[in-house]
């Protein structure tokens, strides 16, 4: 049996955890210490979650839910047959499937946390929508939040797409930003790391605070313009 601190709390108790399981990827470690998963990582996670749902309900004044991803691994189609995923990641929105729409997100690993705003994956609507509005002022005011949040240390994956889709934007910023099937933006936060679960969430929220004019953005650009009903005289027939 792998001992673990008595006297680590979440996240650093959960992070020793998965360490531990990093090293021991297999059903029958797990088996034997999945009290310590219990204590270690899915319970304060779960609380962790709650609380962040309830300050983030606070904040944008609407209901807030979360979804907490399993820590079994699908291998169905994947190469690596290890079965456990040695992170806790969770995402937080007001959508019923929160993969759809602009959300906030953790992920806690064995030696780093991360924070993050924004959509993972645009719907082929919203897609259409962001790609529109990059042509009007609403894409440089983009480009400046973009600039700003580059500049405070957060990280924008690269875009999906090598080459931008048709018609091509004149500016190459803009060009860059329409190879996206994504807009998610993330903040990399390194040691010392929280020593409990409110100083967790106290850490979360400042970073989903500073990335809220990211999900503004989304909302007034995006998604309230793709939910508009089609104007009928814009139809083609």
């Amino acid at each position: 049996m792998t001992r673990f601190r008595s006297d680590e709390r979440f996240p650093l108790g959960a992070q020793s955890f998965l360490r531990a399981l990093a090293k021991n990827n297999n059903k029958g470690w797990f088996d034997d210490h999945r009290q310590k998963y219990t204590e270690l990582l899915k319970d304060p996670g779960e609380r962790v979650c709650d609380a962040l749902s309830s300050a983030l309900s606070n904040v944008v004044g609407n209901p807030v839910r979360y979804k907490t991803y399993r820590i079994n691994r699908d291998l169905r189609f994947a190469k690596d047959k290890t079965p456990y995923n040695v992170h806790l990641r969770a995402s937080f929105g007001g959508e019923a499937d929160l993969t759809k729409r602009g959300c906030w997100h953790f992920s806690l690993d064995a030696d780093r946390m991360t924070f993050g705003t924004g959509i993972i994956g645009f719907s082929k609507q919203d897609l259409k929508q962001y790609r529109r509005v990059l042509s009007d002022a609403a894409g440089l005011q983009l480009l400046d939040l973009i600039s700003v949040l580059e500049s405070n240390g957060y990280r924008i994956p690269d875009p999906e797409l090598k080459r931008p889709p048709a018609p091509a934007l004149a500016d190459e910023r803009l060009r860059a930003l329409s190879c996206r099937k994504s807009l998610a933006v993330w903040q990399d936060c390194v040691a010392p790391f929280p020593k409990d679960e409110a100083a967790f969430v106290q850490a979360a929220m400042a970073g989903y605070q500073a990335l809220m004019p990211l999900i503004l953005w989304l909302d007034e650009f995006v998604f309230s313009k793709s939910d508009a009903p089609e104007d009928p005289s814009c139809a083609t027939g």
